[in-house]
């Protein structure tokens, strides 16, 4: 299991460090607590529109430099990458260009990137906007999770300002 972790791990802080010194700006959308311990979920990004040939050579680059084999690619209402470590099994990246509920835009990459904060090596969304991308989350699955609804309490704390808070979910 450690060997998973740190396969994981370092494949991912790769991944952040390569963005950073390729001007691509990133956030993680969600599910980041545990990003390099829970094998059991993938990486939620999003991306500029502008970035995306840059973000994928350095997808592609760090999982081959960190011993990650690409195994396959789709388009879905975002992108997916899957990649195989063979002590860490599999990872799927999915990234975006907006946050999106069908085919209706709720957020643009650049309200969620400008908004953006740093959370050890990698960018969050700020707590309003997470709650709103969490909520359209829990709109396509129609269903809100135990995870979903702590992590809302928890972004309702950090909101320095609930009014704003009111503003993006209204």
């Amino acid at each position: 299991c450690r060997r998973m972790i740190v396969a994981r791990q370092n494949f991912l802080t790769a991944l952040f460090a390569d963005l950073e010194a390729n001007g691509v700006r990133y956030c993680i959308l969600r599910n980041y607590d545990d990003l390099y311990g829970n094998a059991d979920t993938d990486l939620d990004l999003i991306v500029s529109p502008y970035s995306l040939a840059r973000f994928e050579r350095c997808l592609h680059a760090m999982a081959e430099q960190t011993g990650w084999h690409f195994v396959h690619a789709a388009r879905y209402v975002n992108f997916s990458h899957v990649f195989w470590h063979p002590k860490s099994g599999f990872l799927r990246i999915d990234y975006e260009t907006d946050v999106r509920w069908r085919f209706f835009t709720v957020l643009s990459a650049r309200q969620v990137l400008d908004s953006s904060r740093r959370h050890g090596e990698f960018f969050i969304p700020s707590p309003e906007l997470e709650s709103v991308i969490l909520y359209v989350a829990v709109i396509w699955r129609g269903m809100m999770s135990d995870r979903y609804r702590r992590q809302l309490g928890v972004l309702y704390t950090a909101c320095g300002d609930p009014a704003a808070l009111r503003r993006e979910l209204g």
